[in-house]
């Protein structure tokens, strides 16, 4: 059985300030434990947060100085969005993360880089930045397409029905020429990016999704696939492919 129990510490104001684990035959062992540092501005947004791993000290090489790990967090001050995530800053296993969002707050990109630079925010790519995500939404709302990875390599395109749920995600028979997206069809603008290693299917109802354009290539209804759920009491089938 686990000696070990895990705590949480809060502030004054009801914020968590610590949380970590401790051996419980010696109260003082802290065998992990992360510290929330000062918040911005008096908004509950953590500032800094430093990671503690007691159990490196033991250690007389170079993983004796790997105990604490340091995260800094820059926001928005008027939506709260995270801009920059600054993983060890100026040590060598840096990690940087900054994070871009349009008018409405919704995420549109994620850059990383491992070392610290400035963002230019329409050319990231010339100062020392990877675009790891971009993410495209429909004109009501919804999330339409997310491309991962500084090569592209996948798109996924999403579905809705009227009611805004969730029908599909990718082509149901991850077939280039039925993407959405057009991911990996020939002499598409997104022939370029690979082709789909998944797709998502939800039948709630008969009928419950049509296509307005039928004339054009795009997300087919729920046909075939690896049924993964069903639940005939809800009315609902899940398919994966």
């Amino acid at each position: 059985m686990n000696d070990q129990f895990s705590y949480t510490l809060y502030d004054e104001l009801g914020r968590v300030k610590e949380a970590g684990q401790k051996d419980e035959n010696s109260i003082n062992s802290v065998a992990m434990k992360s510290i929330f540092g000062s918040l911005i501005n008096g908004y509950y947004n953590v500032k800094t947060l430093v990671q503690d791993q007691p159990a490196m000290a033991i250690h007389e090489n170079e993983l004796a100085q790997m105990r604490f790990k340091r995260m800094d967090y820059t926001y928005d001050l008027i939506s709260g969005n995270v801009h920059e995530v600054n993983y060890q800053d100026g040590k060598t296993d840096a990690m940087h993360h900054h994070y871009l969002y349009d008018a409405d707050n919704r995420i549109t990109d994620v850059f990383t880089s491992t070392e610290a630079h400035p963002l230019d925010d329409f050319y990231a790519e010339a100062v020392g930045w990877t675009q790891d995500a971009s993410y495209r939404y429909y004109q009501h709302g919804s999330l339409a397409r997310v491309e991962l990875g500084e090569h592209l390599v996948q798109g996924i395109d999403y579905a809705y029905t009227l009611q805004g749920w969730l029908k599909g995600v990718n082509s149901e028979d991850l077939n280039p020429d039925n993407d959405m997206g057009g991911d990996a069809r020939e002499n598409h603008f997104h022939a370029n990016v690979a082709k789909d290693a998944f797709s998502l299917s939800l039948g709630y109802f008969e009928g419950d999704y049509n296509r307005i354009n039928t004339s054009a290539p795009s997300w087919q209804g729920a046909t075939g696939g690896d049924l993964i759920a069903n639940r005939e009491d809800l009315g609902m089938v899940t398919l994966a492919t």
